[in-house]
């Protein structure tokens, strides 16, 4: 019982973590990127949710897909695939198809993101989905309003040989706080 307990603790604690480190830096970057969605979510801050997660839909894609196992034979997009075969979905692929988001190159804040699944969806629904969204939502809105001049300077510097994101190596922020 103790070690289900701190197996689940550790798990929500990692899950938490890990996303927060990418959201955090695609956060600034996006909302410094598109000072009018920034301004938008300063103003409307019930705008957050949402927020958050077009962030993560528009841009921290990583280089590998989520993997699973057909439930039955079928066919898709042409192509047979047996039952208990894996599968590889590209979410980057889903996240940015046009039949499901309007425009998906743009950023929007208020997008409507009914059937987002950056969080996972029924039994691998994301456990740290609360905690990162608790944390970056007090980051996000700390830093709005403690550098509202901030403004992107330099290049951006990538990790893209990360499994799991795009990840952010270096992003340069000029605060523009006078003394």
């Amino acid at each position: 019982m103790k070690i289900a307990v701190v197996d689940r603790i550790t798990a929500l604690i990692t899950a938490g973590a890990d996303t927060a480190i990418d959201l955090y830096t695609y956060g600034v970057k996006e909302l410094l990127s598109h000072p009018d969605q920034l301004k938008l979510l300063v103003e409307k801050p019930e705008l957050m949710e949402g927020a958050l997660h077009e962030i993560l839909r528009h841009g921290s894609q990583g280089i590998f897909g989520i993997f699973r196992y057909s439930l039955e034979d079928q066919v898709f997009g042409g192509q047979f695939i047996r039952k208990g075969q894996a599968v590889n979905v590209n979410m980057s692929t889903a996240w940015n198809d046009p039949k499901k988001w309007p425009n998906p190159e743009k950023f929007d804040v208020t997008r409507p993101l009914d059937g987002n699944i950056i969080f996972g969806n029924g039994p691998h629904f994301c456990i740290g989905t609360f905690l990162v969204r608790a944390q970056a939502k007090i980051a996000i809105t700390e830093f709005a309003k403690r550098f509202p001049n901030a403004e992107l300077t330099g290049e951006i510097d990538y990790d893209f040989n990360n499994a799991l994101s795009r990840r952010i190596n270096k992003l340069i922020v000029k605060t523009n706080i006078r003394k």
